[in-house]
């Protein structure tokens, strides 16, 4: 396609969407272990944030947040519900994009939009759900649906999801036992590429979004013996003393069997997380490929980003929790195409509800309708080089939480409700209850319902190992960033959807 051609059509949008990969975890970023050649390349290519957070550290709240532009406090939708999901009712960046004319087609991991707007707004729908769900369904799809919900590990047998034994968080010592080509990273960049192939004159978006490197952290050869555990540096801030944290934090730290592991097994998760990150890193290499072969690459915006963060080994711990530790609520964020600065890297801070506003912007098309984020335009020109001087995130339903236990004999408690309840009954205190964050200035402060409050100088503690909230010679800033949250949540056009 020629430059004049190109300045006449519309831009298309790529959009790479992954699951609690944690804003460091980049060659990029100068990370130890990480193998990403492919998405270094993208972002010398555009613009990378540094400071990038998302609304909400939970799947589908956050992503309904980046479609929609608004805090979950304005969308409603708390928990990963497919009720609390983007409605064809509801004003969307699919919305506009759909009366723009674009043709839409998403390819992997839902967790963002309900059924009947998939019907009206999509024309491809390619959906995996801890396997495939939806569409092209083949043998081997069917193999690695039923390996994903079959646990054979006794302890993880005792939850069923929709009457299986779902596949859960903790260590998976041995590989996934299938292909490359069968399992869903690279079915998922298959999916994307045929996509792809089907465009017509139309501007397109599509919504390539892979599943890992959330839970289960199990991935096939080579990608599975590609990090050595032996090899990796120290766990960050592990062992970590949970005293003076939230009580939730440390049901966390005791659930899916972590209170049992070993450092060498803690080290075994991590080294399939990073493995992967790199098997995603190989196929966001192959459909960029294929986007440049079909001379589609001049013309299309593409970002890359998570929906939210992961521990990825930091107190000792894979995946995420009800709280709002950095390794959680930030970020990668990277943009490339027309209009993009390419090779700079900003350290302003951004949330994930501003994609979907500066997008729009970026491709002259009206706004979002009620979006409370706002378009960073001027930020990649160069007019501004700030942007957001607090960043707030919530997560939780309004059901309030269970008190705290006594610590001394959480272990028994948990034993006994695990052999009733199955191994995710602590989902009652990681996410029963709203918690609340702000974060300016170099420090952050939680309010948690039901649980303790949460101060960190993160300049100081950037891991965040001492809740200074009850010490008495902070509590003027304590106060202050605590009255700034509750004006926040308070004036907040507050709404919930139902359960």
């Amino acid at each position: 396609m020629n430059t004049k051609e190109t300045e006449n059509k519309p831009m298309n949008v790529l959009l790479i969407m992954v699951d609690e990969w944690r804003h460091d975890t980049f060659s990029m970023m100068k990370h130890p272990v990480a193998l990403t050649p492919n998405i270094d390349a993208l972002a010398a290519r555009g613009t990378c944030f540094s400071e990038a957070y998302c609304a909400s550290p939970l799947c589908g709240p956050s992503r309904v947040s980046f479609f929609t532009g608004q805090y979950v406090n304005r969308h409603g939708g708390w928990s990963n519900g497919a009720n609390h999901h983007v409605r064809p009712d509801q004003d969307s960046l699919v919305h506009c994009l759909h009366a723009a004319g674009y043709r839409l087609g998403h390819a992997g991991k839902n967790h963002t939009f309900q059924d009947a707007t998939f019907e009206q707004f999509f024309c491809f729908r390619e959906e995996y759900n801890f396997g495939k769900s939806h569409g092209d369904i083949r043998p081997g799809d069917r193999q690695v649906l039923e390996y994903r919900h079959n646990d054979r590990r006794e302890y993880f047998r005792k939850f069923l999801f929709s009457g299986t034994a779902l596949l859960g968080e903790g260590l998976i010592p041995e590989p996934e036992p299938f292909p490359t080509a069968t399992c869903q990273t690279a079915r998922i960049a298959e999916d994307g590429i045929r996509f792809l192939e089907q465009q017509h004159e139309e501007p397109f978006f599509l919504h390539l979004s892979f599943p890992d490197p959330h839970w289960p952290n199990t991935v096939c050869e080579p990608w599975f013996s590609m990090v050595d555990p032996q090899a990796l540096p120290p766990l960050e801030a592990w062992p970590m003393d949970w005293d003076g944290h939230p009580f939730k934090h440390f049901v966390q730290s005791k659930a899916c069997e972590y209170d049992r592991y070993t450092e060498a097994e803690r080290m075994r998760i991590l080294a399939t997380y990073y493995g992967q990150c790199a098997f995603i890193d190989q196929a966001v290499g192959s459909v960029l490929k294929r986007l440049t072969e079909l001379g589609l690459d001049q013309n299309t915006l593409i970002v890359f980003a998570s929906d939210h963060g992961n521990f990825a080994g930091r107190y000792g711990l894979i995946g995420k929790t009800g709280g709002f530790y950095d390794a959680l609520i930030r970020i990668p964020c990277v943009i490339t195409g027309p209009g993009v600065p390419a090779g700079r890297v900003s350290d302003a801070a951004i949330s994930n509800l501003d994609l979907a506003p500066t997008l729009l912007e970026l491709l002259n098309l009206p706004a979002l309708p009620q979006a409370q984020g706002r378009s960073f335009l001027p930020l990649l020109r160069g007019e501004t080089a700030t942007h957001r001087e607090a960043i707030f995130a919530e997560v939780g339903d309004p059901t309030p939480p269970p008190p705290p236990r006594d610590r001394q004999t959480y272990d028994d408690y948990n034993r006994e409700r695990c052999a009733k309840d199955g191994w995710f009954w602590f989902i009652e205190y990681v996410m029963r209850g709203r918690a609340a964050m702000v974060r300016r200035d170099g420090w952050k402060y939680a309010f948690n319902t039901g649980d303790l409050d949460e101060l960190y100088h993160l300049k100081d503690d950037p891991w965040e190992l001492r809740n200074i909230a009850g010490d008495p010679a902070y509590a003027d800033r304590r106060q202050q960033m605590r009255d700034q949250l509750m004006e926040w949540v308070l004036t907040a056009p507050f709404s919930v959807k139902d359960v």
